[in-house]
């Protein structure tokens, strides 16, 4: 009996120490793991720092005049009027004839397909009609092909007439940058 009421107690403090620590044990748990959490966290920011760092240190690097054929190769708009000022100027210098120039539509891919980062592009459908000689057409296509707008020619049509002056139609594809 002498040793049974204090083993009673000491039973008794040692199972009150264990459940009054218990949650005081969890939440040190708990807070533990998100402390690891929030380490990770901060390892991947000062990771995407650095990244971000040498990704705008590249982007200033970059001269201004490349920015701008950048800007000239996939607008941030479809500016219509532009492409058309263009094509016209480039079948003035080759000496041929822009009988019309329109402008189907724009499309731009649904959010789906779009992707996550980085450019999205859209394109422009147009089409034009001309008329030219052979050779003068053959060297407004290779100036066209040669500025840096990008334009796809997706169809071509021509009507032979009796002398070297050809009917031309064109569809076309232009593309554009969006939603930045």
């Amino acid at each position: 009996m002498r040793y049974l009421i204090p083993l009673i107690f000491l039973t008794t403090a040692i199972v009150i120490s264990y459940y009054w620590s218990k949650p005081i044990y969890d939440d040190i748990r708990v807070m533990l793991d998100q402390e690891n959490g929030l380490n990770n966290a901060l390892t991947k920011s000062k990771e995407l720092q650095i990244i971000r760092d040498d990704l705008l240190a590249r982007y200033n690097s970059i001269s201004k005049s490349d920015l701008e054929a950048i800007e000239k190769m996939i607008p941030n708009n479809p500016n219509n009027v532009k492409i058309a000022v263009e094509i016209e100027n480039i079948a003035r210098k080759n000496n041929v004839v822009l009988k019309t120039l329109s402008v189907q539509g724009m499309t731009t891919p649904d959010s789906s397909s779009a992707p996550a980062q980085g450019l999205s592009v859209a394109t422009m459908d147009m089409s034009f009609k001309a008329s030219a000689p052979y050779n003068s057409f053959l060297n407004f296509l290779a100036d066209l092909e040669k500025s840096l707008r990008i334009i796809e020619i997706k169809n071509l049509t021509f009507n032979a007439g009796e002398t070297d002056f050809y009917e031309y139609n064109f569809s076309a594809l232009t593309y554009y940058s969006y939603g930045q």
